[in-house]
């Protein structure tokens, strides 16, 4: 869609292209991605008396609460400073689904234009990556079999995660829609770029997620719209025989996850190693289980987990549990953990995600990926659920 040709007025065409540029910035710029939620702020106070507020309460319910959760755990918490910025991190669940409410039926008519840059940003930042790669080869591959990853604009876990994203709505795209030969030809091409770009990537949480959400898109999307599955029942074997085939990044990781897994008892606790991550989550359980109601605020969960660690193994080490829900047992207790779930699950179903197929698959890849990642820690992973799950409310179709 062609944004000259839409009857826009300064403030529309400014909120349209706030949304088209945020998908970029999850690639490639934080700071970008502070201006941009600023901008939202400022509207927001502008046009609030122009929402629809029923619609509006309705959609936020969820997003306050997890923040809410947040916030209320530092009347129990020492450390305010490491509870501020996580309770910081987790603002923009608010910010940005406020920002779509500005005017919610602009942004969802022009819903697949703002998916489409996730794809675009997505082939530039591959684009980006083999430059780096072709460049030091040797050097990131040594990196890469001892733990370490190809540097990238943005933490290379949460980018791999918006690459398979983004070949989740490419795929989405070439399956949906009554393309002509040659447009569907194009929208693969470049969901099999991005598809290998997350294997040049070389980031586990990335690649499994891929699989498991194209596998959901494929069984979700097989009821709804007209396809063989059998095509991708033998394709994805085979792209990934080749990736692997192709690609020495993906087999240095190989070879790192091979040597790591023989090694958990070893009390190898370097690049942040297998066995650190599984202990990190028995400790993580271990906290939970002797604050289960409440947990010990979500603040002090980093200096308890550093504790812990130094008592038990001897070891110097300030991380979270490698578990967003083990972390939110162990910092928020069953209570905080009971009421997140049951806004996650509101939200999965008030906005009618578990009726689509991409969004339904895109935010159940956000939930896997919170088995082995903090993924609502941090900026980005807050900043890119709240977007994708916004998005998620078509208000055109109901």
């Amino acid at each position: 869609m062609d944004i000259k040709k839409i009857n826009l007025n300064w403030q529309e065409r400014l909120l349209l292209g706030i949304w088209l540029l945020l998908p970029w910035a999850f690639y490639f710029s934080k700071a970008v991605i502070s201006i941009l939620l600023g901008c939202f702020v400022v509207m927001v106070l502008f046009e609030a008396k122009r929402m629809k507020m029923p619609g509006f309460l309705r959609s936020m319910t969820p997003y306050l609460i997890i923040s809410f959760v947040v916030f209320i755990s530092g009347l129990w918490t020492y450390n305010t400073r490491d509870w501020f910025n996580l309770w910081k991190a987790s603002l923009p669940l608010i910010i940005i689904p406020a920002g779509f409410h500005i005017n919610p039926e602009l942004i969802s008519r022009n819903r697949k234009m703002i998916l489409n840059q996730f794809i675009w940003g997505g082939m530039a930042l591959c684009i980006y990556i083999i430059y780096i790669y072709a460049g030091n080869s040797d050097t990131i591959n040594n990196d890469i079999y001892k733990g370490g990853s190809i540097p990238l604009p943005m933490n290379h876990i949460r980018t791999s995660i918006l690459l398979a994203i983004a070949t989740l709505i490419g795929l989405a795209s070439f399956l949906e829609f009554n393309h002509s030969i040659k447009r569907k030809i194009t929208v693969l091409f470049f969901t099999l770029i991005l598809f290998f770009g997350v294997h040049l990537l070389a980031v586990r949480t990335g690649i499994i997620l891929m699989y498991v959400g194209i596998i959901l898109l494929i069984i979700w999307a097989n009821a709804r719209w007209d396809f063989s599955w059998k095509y991708f029942a033998f394709g994805l074997p085979v792209l990934a025989i080749i990736s692997f085939l192709v690609f020495p990044s993906l087999q240095a990781k190989w070879s790192y996850w091979v040597d790591d897994m023989g090694n958990l008892d070893s009390y190898s606790w370097t690049y942040y190693s297998d066995a650190m991550r599984l202990k990190s989550i028995g400790l993580g359980w271990k906290i939970g289980i002797s604050h289960p109601i409440i947990g010990v605020g979500i603040g002090d969960l980093r200096d308890e987990m550093s504790w812990i660690f130094q008592r038990e193994e001897n070891v110097i080490a300030s991380l979270y549990p490698h578990n967003m829900f083990i972390t939110w047992f162990a910092g928020f207790g069953v209570v905080g953990l009971g009421i997140i779930l049951y806004a996650l699950g509101y939200m999965f179903y008030n906005t009618g995600m578990y009726k689509d197929p991409l969004f339904g698959s895109v935010f159940i890849l956000f939930m896997i990926s919170c088995l082995v990642e903090n993924t609502f820690l941090g900026f980005l992973g807050c900043t890119s659920f709240a977007a994708l799950t916004a998005l998620s409310n078509d208000t055109l179709n109901g």
